[in-house]
C-alpha cells in the first residue's frame, strides 16, 4: 500500500487525533528508520523517548521471539516470575522498594496519586489529599493525570476536572513552600519538564523542596516517564540530583518498545497499596516484562549511559554555538543528556519540525517554539552532525 492510500484509509478509518506526517516506516536499525518507499531517515525522535535502544537491537528481537513461545498474558491472579524479575532489577538499581505495574505512563502516574492519596487518608484521614504539581508540567491525558498537568492548553474541553490539584511555580521555592498546608499529601515534579519546553529544574530548587518535604511529612514523588531509563545519562534523572524520592514513575522506554508502566515506592507508602485497593489486567504480563528485563540488561551493560552522557553534551556545545551564531533566532538550548531542547523565536521551531522531515531527519516539538531531540541512546558524531548541520542550513535559510 502506498503512503497515498494509507492516508486515504487513515482518514476514513481512524479518529482524527493526530497529525500524522505523509510516511509510513516499515524498517528500522539503529537509529535509522526506513519507510515503505525506501527513504531511510536519521531519528532524532525515538518513537517520542521509547525506543531507547533504536531498532532491530539483537537482545530485544531475541527476547521477544522467545516471550513469544511462552504465556503472553495469565493474569495477576497467580504469580509471574517474569514481573518479580523486572521488579528485581528495579529495586536493587534504585532507592525505591517496591514496584506496581500498568500499560503506560499515564496509568504509573495514576498509580503514584491513588498511592500518595491512599497514604495520606490511612495515616492522615480524609483531609489530606491534595497534590501540588507544577507549572509547565505533562503527566498525562487521562482525567487525573491532566488535571495533575500544569499547563492550561491540555485543560481545555474536559470541564469539569478533579479537584485536589494545586500548580506551584518551578524554581521558585518560597512560592512553592507558600502552597503547602495541612491539606497537602504529596509533591510530583518532572525533574526534566518535557511537554514544557525541555527546562531541567534547578539542583538548589528540588533539592530544598525535598529536603522540605521530608522535613513535613510530604510524599515526594517523580515522574520519570520520559527521562527514566537512561535518557538523561543515567539510569535515573533524579540520580542527578541529592535526592531520594518516595515515588517514582517510568514508563515510555521501559518495555524495549512495548506498552508498560511503572510505579515505584519506598517500603513505607507501598504498603497503604493492599488487596483490592488497586490492579491492572494487563499490567506485568510475562512477555512484556521478559522483554522490559532483556531491555533493562541491555540498558545498563551496553554502554548506553555513558554514551547518552557524552553525545548529549556533545550535541549540547554544538548547538550553543549555533545560538551564538543566530542569536536573533535562538533563544535557549537547554537539557540532560540525550533530552534537550532548542527555544526559537516566532514559529521557527515549527518550522525545522517540517523542514527537519523533508530533509529526512525525524525531531519533535515542545510547545509552540522548543524543537525537541531525544535521539536514540546509541547515536555516534556522525548523526549528530548530520542534525546541527541540517539546522545550520535551515537557520542559514538554506533548502
Amino acid at each position: 500500500m502506498n503512503t497515498d492510500q494509507l492516508a486515504v484509509m487513515s482518514s476514513k478509518y481512524l479518529m482524527n487525533t493526530y497529525r500524522r506526517l505523509p510516511v509510513s516506516f516499515v524498517k528500522g536499525d539503529g537509529y535509522k528508520l526506513t519507510c515503505s518507499d525506501g527513504k531511510t531517515y536519521i531519528d532524532f525522535l525515538a518513537g517520542i523517548a521509547v525506543n531507547n535502544l533504536g531498532y532491530s537491537n539483537d537482545k530485544i528481537v531475541e527476547s521477544i521471539k522467545k516471550a513469544s513461545e511462552r504465556p503472553i498474558h495469565v493474569s495477576n491472579l497467580y504469580m509471574i516470575e517474569e514481573q518479580a524479575r523486572l521488579a528485581q532489577k528495579y529495586i536493587e538499581n534504585s532507592c525505591l522498594d517496591k514496584a506496581f505495574f500498568g500499560n503506560s505512563g499515564a496509568e504509573a502516574n495514576e498509580a503514584a496519586i491513588k498511592l500518595a492519596r491512599k497514604y495520606s487518608e490511612d495515616h492522615y484521614g480524609h483531609n489530606r489529599y491534595k497534590i501540588v504539581t507544577l507549572e509547565g508540567s505533562f503527566h498525562g491525558r487521562t482525567m487525573a493525570t491532566i488535571t495533575a498537568t500544569g499547563q492550561k492548553r491540555f485543560h481545555n474541553y474536559f470541564n469539569p476536572f478533579l479537584d485536589g490539584f494545586i500548580y506551584a511555580e518551578p524554581d521558585n521555592f518560597e512560592k512553592t513552600i507558600a502552597l503547602i498546608d495541612n491539606s497537602i499529601a504529596a509533591v510530583m515534579v518532572e525533574l526534566v519538564q518535557g511537554e514544557g519546553g525541555i527546562r531541567p529544574l534547578s539542583k538548589v530548587y528540588v533539592e530544598n523542596l525535598y529536603q522540605y518535604c521530608r522535613e513535613n511529612n510530604i510524599i515526594f514523588m517523580v515522574d520519570e516517564i520520559q527521562t527514566g531509563m537512561g535518557r538523561t545519562g543515567k539510569l535515573f534523572a533524579y540520580q542527578h540530583y541529592n535526592i531520594e524520592p518516595d515515588i517514582i514513575t517510568v514508563a515510555k522506554a521501559a518495555g524495549g518498545g512495548l506498552p508498560i508502566g511503572v510505579m515505584l515506592a519506598k517500603e513505607k507508602y507501598a504498603e497503604s497499596f493492599t488487596p483490592g485497593t488497586h490492579a491492572s489486567t494487563f499490567g506485568g504480563s510475562p512477555f512484556v516484562c521478559s522483554v522490559a528485563c532483556s531491555f533493562f540488561d541491555e540498558l545498563i551493560s551496553g554502554g548506553y549511559l555513558k554514551n547518552a552522557e557524552i553525545m548529549g553534551k556533545y550535541l549540547i556545545g554544538q548547538l550553543n554555538d549555533l545560538r551564538e551564531r543566530f542569536k536573533e533566532k535562538i533563544l535557549d538550548v537547554r537539557g540532560l543528556g540525550l533530552l534537550i531542547g532548542v527555544e526559537m523565536t516566532g514559529t521557527l521551531a515549527s518550522e525545522f519540525y517540517r523542514f527537519a522531515f523533508d530533509h529526512r531527519l525525524l525531531i519533535g516539538t515542545a510547545g509552540s517554539n522548543v524543537a525537541r531531540f531525544e535521539p536514540p541512546l546509541m547515536i555516534d558524531k556522525t548523526a549528530a552532525d548530520f542534525a546541527i548541520t541540517l539546522l545550520e542550513r535551515f537557520l542559514n535559510g538554506k533548502d
